[in-house]
């Protein structure tokens, strides 16, 4: 069945339009609609759909050209044929000009002309939306290949390129172009091995690239393929992504599993259950299992633990901090083992799941047994140090019994030569009991300085050890003609830690005070004791002897401070003062100008709960 053509007639004049609409009529495919002026063709066209108009020029209301003119402005206005009167070619040219797609000339049966000359035209207009269709439609296809992520390249056979894209010429470089060869630029940039004849052999394959750019090597995921009409080929499209971060990173994975799997330290991978899925070369070592025989079990059962014990563990690391601690495991049908300091790290996925668990450890034996070592040998060399601490204050000791004993003696003495009242009796008796408790209370701090340390923390007096350790070292600086002066604070808080040792700390510190001593004029040395905040308690020993060296002042700490230069002490007792405020959880530090040093102590408050 022909589809009908909707026709609608412009013509004032009744006979020739009658005469036109009954000839189409005839034709069974043809529907004609008449108006008379411009007024009714709008009012047409804009309420019914025609595939052409015939347009008469001279119309009751104006001419066709000025109508064919507004009527153009529309967006797939139909066809416009003009109908013009004989000797009005000028008028047909402006109406062409205008947009019409054809004229016909009032001449004799013009209207015989008509069908054929509507049928070419209806052609035209089919062929131009066709191709306006096509050209929109391959606009639509270039922007969106133009903002498509991949580069995308396309050649005929002869190798000159059809269409590159903005990604293409970003990542090869703005210098290749249409209808440029790509045997000149495009195969250069890629890894030489590759040549434009080889591109048959690798189409439709993924493949991947090495692109030279300005120095630098860019990875590409390439495929081509090959661009068929109908059953021939005319070129070939080459789509590539830039898969130079994925690289990067198997790079790093690669160079991460290698570093694992040859790392001296065991690291196993479980799952958020405990099961293992991973273990490196170097757990084999240490545990002495298998790799392979580790595979799919708890962690927890083959290291003899409960899963409860994990399930703690687990629990906290959910913050995404890394924990760490030590453990003695034993070895399998053994009753020797081996211990690990070992860091547990969770991972997460992109919702804070933890999804694996990893165990970092190190076999840390040998190191343990070390730091024993080390411990006894600090024992013995803070002995050593003690030792000769009670050599040097056996003189001092000595000079404070001395003068209450000669009150003992001269006073016990004079009681026996002479006859006194009672009451001068009772006095002698007091000064005689006065001295004794003296010379005792002397001796007995000598003896429990020379007492071993037994290690033990317990709550104490901080003040109280400061006065202890002037006790027994105030003898000898009296002898060298130096005084103590001390502004401790009266209420400070106890603190936890050992006595005896706070005791050695300043007692050292003293005597290096008095070794220091510069003239033989009389000098004092400083002692304060104060809170500065609710968290440490400060001791400062200040005196004004021999400054600290300038070259000395970054390692006075340390144990090899010896030297030809003795300023203060053997060079081993500031290493032991450090050692005990570091056990103490406190800091130690020296300031030394021209005429004045001083030694700082910091301590914290309140450690009980950590002890």
């Amino acid at each position: 069945m022909q589809k009908e053509i909707s026709v609608l007639l412009v013509e004032d004049n009744f006979d020739q339009a009658l005469m036109v609409q009954d000839f189409l009529r005839l034709e069974t495919k043809y529907r004609v609609d008449w108006a008379r002026d411009i007024q009714q063709t709008w009012n047409a066209v804009n309420s019914k759909n025609y595939n052409v108009i015939l347009m008469d020029y001279r119309l009751p209301d104006g001419n066709g050209i000025d109508f064919l003119r507004e009527f153009c402005k529309k967006e797939n206005h139909i066809p416009v044929i003009m109908v013009t009167g004989e000797g009005d070619e000028q008028i047909a040219v402006q109406s062409i000009q205008a947009g019409a797609l054809d004229y016909v000339v009032k001449r004799g049966s013009f209207y015989l002309s008509l069908p054929a000359l509507i049928e070419k035209i209806l052609r035209e207009y089919n062929l131009q939306l066709s191709v306006k269709e096509s050209i929109e439609k391959i606009k639509y296809q270039a922007l969106l290949l133009n903002n498509v992520r991949d580069a995308i390249i396309v050649w005929d056979l002869k190798g000159n390129i059809n269409f590159i894209n903005h990604s293409a010429q970003m990542m090869i470089g703005a210098n290749i172009d249409i209808n440029q060869n790509i045997k000149a630029n495009y195969v250069s940039c890629f890894d030489p091995e590759i040549n434009v004849e080889d591109i048959p052999n690798i189409v439709n394959k993924d493949i991947e690239r090495l692109i030279y750019k300005e120095h630098i090597n860019i990875f590409v995921s390439s495929k081509i393929t090959p661009l068929f009409d109908g059953d021939t080929l005319i070129g070939y499209m080459d789509v590539l992504r830039d898969i130079s971060d994925i690289k990067k990173k198997e790079y790093e994975l690669l160079k991460l599993t290698i570093a694992i799997e040859n790392s001296a330290e065991s690291v196993i991978i479980t799952r958020p259950d405990g099961v293992i899925e991973y273990v490196n070369q170097a757990f084999e070592k240490i545990t002495g299992k298998r790799v392979d025989s580790v595979f799919d079990q708890y962690i927890y059962h083959m290291r003899g633990q409960s899963q409860a014990s994990f399930n703690k563990i687990v629990n906290s690391i959910r913050s995404g901090d890394t924990v760490q601690y030590e453990a003695w495991f034993q070895y399998t049908d053994s009753t020797s083992g081996y211990t690990l300091e070992e860091f547990i790290t969770p991972i997460f996925d992109a919702n804070q799941n933890i999804i694996n668990i990893i165990f970092t450890a190190r076999e840390i034996s040998q190191k343990k047994k070390m730091q024993e070592e080390i411990t006894r040998a600090k024992e013995k060399l803070s002995e050593s140090t003690r030792l000769a601490a009670i050599g040097e204050l056996a003189s001092g000791v000595a000079h404070r019994i001395y003068n209450p004993l000669t009150s003992i003696i001269a006073n016990t003495q004079m009681l026996a030569k002479t006859k006194m009242p009672h009451e001068e009796v009772q006095e002698v008796l007091g000064d005689i009991e006065k001295a004794g408790w003296t010379a005792q209370n002397v001796v007995q701090q000598l003896l429990m300085f020379s007492k071993p340390d037994i290690g033990s923390f317990e709550e104490f007096d901080l003040n109280s050890s400061i006065e202890s350790a002037i006790l027994l070292v105030v003898g000898q600086i009296n002898a060298v003609r130096m005084n103590i002066i001390t502004d401790l604070h009266d209420k400070l808080p106890k603190i936890w830690g050992n006595q005896r040792q706070m005791e050695d700390l300043w007692v050292n510190l003293l005597l290096m005070a008095k070794d220091a001593k510069l003239s033989e004029n009389e000098e004092t040395i400083y002692i304060n004791s104060r809170s500065e905040s609710a968290e440490n308690i400060v001791i400062e020993i200040m005196d004004h002897g021999i400054p600290i060296p300038d070259k000395y002042k970054e390692s006075i700490f340390e144990p090899d401070f010896v030297g030809h230069e003795r300023i203060r002490g053997s060079g081993l007792e500031l290493s032991i003062c450090r050692e005990i405020v570091r056990q103490h959880n406190g800091t130690i530090s020296a300031m030394s100008t021209k005429n004045e040093t001083t030694f700082r102590v910091e301590l914290p408050i309140n450690q009980l709960q950590d002890k």
